[in-house]
């Protein structure tokens, strides 16, 4: 069985030039010096998807209360510009929807491994979504998504709200 998924795997390979075959006992392919497909020990193919395939990561804006500010010293700590006329903001970053991640926040949600996902400052001071300040965003990696979260939060910062990021 092993040998005619090998087989298999190799006819698919020719009819892409621009793969180059590697590996003796797990077979892939390389395409510009990263493997591209594998074909593992159980028979199973994998491939890597284009960076357009990759895109499932979003920023999103939540509303804190105001009482962030006055109650959280780290919070005040990290904004010094903000004057109270503007709201108290927390920027995230997430592969799911907006929704489920606030609501993953205002929950105490924690992963299968008892890990805890959520934002304490979200938890305790959470109010709402800002689709606003975000839905012009696109999808993006989540690499870009990072950097997005910090650009998005500062960006906010500068216009005097008060905010707070990972």
């Amino acid at each position: 069985m092993w040998e005619q998924r090998v087989e298999i795997y190799d006819k698919l390979v020719v009819k892409c030039p621009r793969f180059e075959r590697k590996g003796k006992t797990m077979p892939c392919t390389i395409a510009n010096g990263y493997m591209f497909s594998l074909l593992n020990k159980t028979g199973e193919i994998g491939f890597r998807f284009s960076k357009q395939e990759q895109l499932k990561h979003r920023v999103y804006v939540i509303e804190l209360s105001k009482k962030v500010f006055t109650e959280n010293a780290k919070f005040r700590a990290m904004n010094p510009q903000f004057n109270g006329v503007l709201e108290c903001l927390y920027v995230g970053m997430t592969s799911k929807t907006p929704e489920q991640r606030f609501k993953q926040h205002i929950t105490g949600y924690r992963n299968r491994k008892g890990v805890k996902l959520s934002s304490s400052i979200v938890r305790k001071y959470g109010k709402f979504l800002r689709p606003s300040l975000y839905k012009h965003l696109d999808l993006m990696t989540r690499s870009e998504a990072l950097k997005m979260e910090e650009n998005l939060a500062l960006e906010l910062r500068r216009q005097r709200y008060a905010v707070w990021y990972n």
